[in-house]
């Protein structure tokens, strides 16, 4: 099987301009592949393996434990729509003062 990581990076470029794209070279790149995904603090970390898909991980910088995987998807498109969700949440975490009265109720 062959990663699609490559597909996915150009994918997320060309989606996310601002997001900064970072591929991780593994030993045996037939069986994992990697990218990190950086906008602002956030960082995700986008992994393949030829066991499991495309797991994809949301890195706490302050965490105390390992992070774990958050989403594991088969498919670039199944990505592609985790990642949007993931750095969609990032805009609306990182809104000053909460006159929204939907950020209110939250």
């Amino acid at each position: 099987m062959t990663s699609p990581i490559s597909d996915l990076e150009r994918q997320v470029r060309a989606t996310f301009p601002d997001v900064a794209v970072q591929r991780l070279r593994m030993k045996v790149a037939e069986r994992a592949d990697a990218i990190d995904l950086r906008k602002g603090d956030r960082l995700i970390t986008v992994l393949w393996t030829d066991r499991e898909g495309l797991s994809v991980t949301e890195i706490d910088d302050d965490g105390v434990f390992d992070d774990e995987v958050g989403y594991v998807v088969r498919s670039v498109d199944e990505a592609l729509q985790v990642l949007a969700f993931l750095l969609g949440a990032a805009v609306a975490t990182d809104l000053h003062g909460v006159d929204d009265p939907a950020r209110k109720a939250a």
